[in-house]
């Protein structure tokens, strides 16, 4: 799964390197995002340029609304994304580009549970797969939210959890962001785990549990 990532760049490097138009005002940079906090995705509606915009990150299900609220959905499988009710939809319709520098994955030792830092090497920039829900008009001030999708680990995350986010190759960028590409078949080959050799990981601060605490020394390798 992913519960929390990293995201540590300038609006410069996300125009460059999704090709979006990024909105005035500053991005800011986050060594410890957490659910429910709001960051930049990136967008292409109909047949308009991308576009960076700031959705809240977990997807509150319609059937959670307006009776007792469940947690939010930060996560879709891959594998069954086509089929759940809350997201089928979304998939055909509303996919967008999760900007990141990389993601947290914990290893059990005793009774304590140490994070690691996962990146791909040489790449200080990158996209995980996403969708994402926009606000009935009756919800006035409510942000669009978003969830990520995961794929089965790779050798490299494997031994922490069986999942991982699915990352979106620089060259299929435009076939996830085309919203001419609705059948959820043809999306499919996308969800291929990343591979492992070209990634890294190390272990880092503990402090990277609590979700208060967001300093770049997060992901410094913790001897």
């Amino acid at each position: 799964m992913c519960g929390r990532y990293v995201l540590a760049t300038t609006p410069q490097a996300i125009a460059q390197r999704f090709a979006a138009t990024v909105p005035s005002g500053q991005i800011h940079v986050s060594h410890n995002v957490a659910p429910t906090r709001v960051m930049p995705v990136v967008t292409q509606r109909g047949d308009d340029e991308r576009m960076v915009e700031f959705f809240r990150w977990g997807i509150v299900p319609k059937w959670g609304k307006g009776g007792a609220t469940p947690p939010p959905l930060i996560n879709a499988r891959s594998e069954t994304v086509a089929e759940k009710v809350t997201f089928r939809k979304l998939l055909r319709n509303n996919r967008c580009l999760v900007p990141a520098s990389g993601f947290y994955e914990w290893e059990k030792r005793g009774g304590a549970k140490i994070p690691h830092f996962f990146s791909v090497r040489d790449e200080p920039l990158i996209a995980y797969a996403g969708i994402f829900d926009t606000p009935a008009s009756d919800d006035a001030g409510e942000l669009p939210s978003f969830t990520i999708l995961t794929t089965a680990a790779n050798d490299l995350v494997r031994p922490f959890h069986d999942r991982m986010p699915v990352i979106v190759r620089l060259d299929d960028f435009e076939h996830w962001l085309d919203p001419n590409v609705e059948e959820p078949d043809l999306l499919e080959p996308l969800y291929t785990p990343y591979p492992a050799d070209p990634m890294d990981q190390w272990a880092v601060s503990k402090d990277v549990n609590n979700a208060r605490i967001d300093t770049p020394d997060l992901i410094r390798p913790d001897a």
